[in-house]
């Protein structure tokens, strides 16, 4: 698991890779459905038949409150207590997929949000959003993050669990606000070693990536990004024997 903490503009891990034309595996990936209406309803258990995501606690389903990052709808991951969304899907073991969602506030709260991303029950990140007083119904300055993770069975689940505890707002002290999540999607990315952004190459892009994970060099520690992706030789570390493999790739350029 990583642990990062997303500024009043930009985020300090970004890795975002080229994935169109890729299959996201979630549906209802931007909480379009069912409709929120004007403002927003606070919701519990599901948000109902067919529309992908089940609910811990309660949240609040956003309509026209706040401009959502994709389509018309978003989530604040607090309701009137902290809340999760959580949606399963069908993944084939060994695969990596990226996860990719887009990140901000309920900024009627005057305090940091903080969350945790999940898959199959297991944090792979650790969230805090820092307050920005700046932020407004429309300008939300939403952030899109991805994650990397291998997937062990034939079902997975993602989750999304707010850790967000009460704080001075606009309608007093209280628990509803709430870290802010949109278009969600999870995708099955490149095979190919060494193509660490998924962009069908094997060059000076990867390379970069590469030596950030090679000076940190143990998978274990938590400012390795998830999943350990530049480990090729799967031993726990990004060493010399990882740089090894990554060079015969970066030589061949092209993943066939």
């Amino acid at each position: 698991m990583r642990a990062v903490e997303l500024g009043t503009v930009t985020s300090t891990v970004s890795m975002l890779a080229c994935l169109a034309g890729a299959q996201n595996v979630l549906v209802n990936p931007s909480f379009e459905a069912p409709a929120a209406g004007g403002t927003f309803v606070t919701r519990s258990g599901e948000f109902g038949p067919g529309n992908g995501w089940g609910i811990g606690a309660n949240i609040d389903h956003i309509g026209g409150l706040w401009a959502a990052a994709s389509g018309s709808q978003s989530v604040d991951l607090n309701g009137s207590v902290a809340g999760s969304v959580e949606q399963a899907f069908a993944t084939i073991p060994g695969k990596r997929y990226a996860i990719r969602y887009a990140l901000s506030e309920n900024f009627f709260g005057m305090g940091d949000k903080a969350m945790r991303v999940k898959w199959d029950g297991a944090d792979i990140e650790s969230v805090i959003v820092v307050h920005d007083p700046g932020r407004s119904a429309t300008n939300v300055k939403w952030v899109y993050r991805e994650l990397r993770h291998t997937a062990t069975g034939n079902q997975s689940t993602l989750a999304f669990v707010s850790t967000t505890g009460a704080m001075p707002g606009t309608v007093g002290f209280a628990a509803f606000y709430g870290p802010a999540i949109d278009d969600v999607s999870v995708v099955e990315v490149s095979a190919c070693v060494g193509d660490l952004n998924s962009d069908g190459l094997v060059d000076d892009n990867d390379f970069q990536l590469f030596v950030v994970a090679y000076d940190i060099l143990l998978c274990a520690d938590a400012a390795m990004p998830a999943g350990c992706p530049s480990d090729f030789t799967g031993d726990g570390q990004v060493d010399d024997a990882d740089f090894q493999v990554f060079v015969v790739a970066y030589d061949a350029l092209i993943c066939d």
